[in-house]
């Protein structure tokens, strides 16, 4: 049991293996205001699709554009669209931005003030907001699944969550054919994310019995399935199975959180543009080893069995070669970070609430001592 004292299991997401083009069953039968958000590019031919014929017996708007790295201007600026239009339920078609910015954006269109309010905790959510369908087209963040939008602070330099159960979508749609165009590039770097994220999420203090399960599956599938879905993208199982892999580490961090990984990667990603599942996997491979002494050896063994590996630090190995095979960096220094920046990392990368739930407890010499091994 989690050493933290979590004390449940909680997801009412209703999750549907249907295609985007089905999404219609899922709204009343009766006439209906919705929009449709998706990103700059990305889906906007699908959008436009479910305006003018899927959904054309409803009342349909479109905002397009969302930013791929959602901060508190931009999250702001779909809030104000949201609240202009006030449709009966939002749909979210995109990757983790588009997601996070239509779930933030949805809940607190309801609420008075704006995001920065949220964020830093000057206002407080009370009810619940617009429905949100959430229809992930990238393998990775499992925002479809979980109660978080991660949003930039560019005034503070930092990476916020906003988090309340009321951010959690009505339904979340998985589709593979929606990611079967994905390039390889963003394929690596989402499912890197994902692979994370079911890591952290299994050796995290507040993990439980039902997040190890779901971590463990998540584990199996993304190691065995990311490198083809990369290397090969006509391979259709893989990049389904990855879809997969992403919303069940989606459902394991929904409860279990995330640790010191993600803590230390949002300055990689807030000050030297470091794509987010690209700057864990940095920092990953050393935490595998580093948390091994405070990992129960039970949950070490069951871990252990499922990657097929004899130790953590074989573990580690495996989660760098994989890297390696699918075309992320391995070095720091490869994204342009020095060892001039290595005190600018630490300091942003001590999150209390992300930290505090790492199963070894960090502190800054640690976290200074694994950056510079990755230089």
């Amino acid at each position: 049991m989690s050493q933290t004292g979590n004390d449940r299991y909680y997801n009412p997401t209703e999750i549907k293996w249907i295609t985007w083009q089905q999404i219609g069953k899922l709204l009343p039968s009766a006439k209906t205001s919705v929009l449709v958000i998706s990103g700059r590019s990305a889906m906007r031919k699908q959008a436009e699709t479910l305006q003018a014929e899927i959904l054309k017996d409803h009342e349909v708007r479109l905002l397009s554009g969302v930013s791929s790295d959602p901060s508190i201007l931009s999250v702001n600026a779909a809030l104000e669209t949201v609240r202009k239009i006030q449709p009966d339920w939002v749909i979210a078609l995109g990757g983790g931005s588009v997601l996070d910015t239509a779930k933030a954006a949805s809940l607190l269109a309801s609420h008075p003030g704006d995001v920065h309010d949220y964020l830093r905790g000057e206002r407080k959510v009370t009810h619940a907001g617009i429905p949100v369908i959430a229809v992930p087209t990238t393998a990775g963040t499992g925002s479809e699944v979980t109660p978080y939008a991660s949003i930039t602070d560019h005034e503070r330099m930092t990476k916020l969550s906003l988090s309340h159960d009321y951010l959690f979508p009505q339904y979340a749609v998985l589709d593979p054919q929606l990611i079967y165009s994905l390039p390889a590039k963003q394929m690596a770097i989402s499912g890197m994310d994902a692979l994370s994220q079911a890591i952290e999420g299994y050796s995290a203090n507040a993990s439980t019995p039902v997040t190890d399960a779901l971590a463990l599956q998540a584990i199996r599938i993304i190691l065995t399935n990311l490198e083809p879905a990369v290397r090969h993208p006509e391979d259709i199982a893989a990049r389904k199975a990855m879809l997969n892999g992403s919303n069940l580490a989606g459902l394991v961090i929904s409860n279990a959180r995330t640790t010191a990984v993600h803590a230390a990667s949002y300055p990689l990603t807030v000050r030297f543009s470091v794509p987010h599942g690209m700057a864990c996997g940095f920092l990953l491979p050393g935490f595998i080893e580093y948390n091994e002494p405070s990992l129960e050896a039970e949950k070490r063994s069951a871990l252990l069995r499922c990657a097929q590996v004899e130790s953590m630090t074989e573990l580690a190995g495996v989660v760098k070669e994989l890297q390696r095979r699918i075309g992320l960096p391995e070095r720091l220094s490869e994204v342009g970070v020095t060892e001039q920046d290595i005190d600018t990392i630490v300091a942003g990368g001590f999150r209390p609430d992300r930290v505090g739930n790492n199963p070894r407890k960090v502190t800054e010499s640690a976290l200074r001592k694994l950056l510079k091994e990755v230089l």
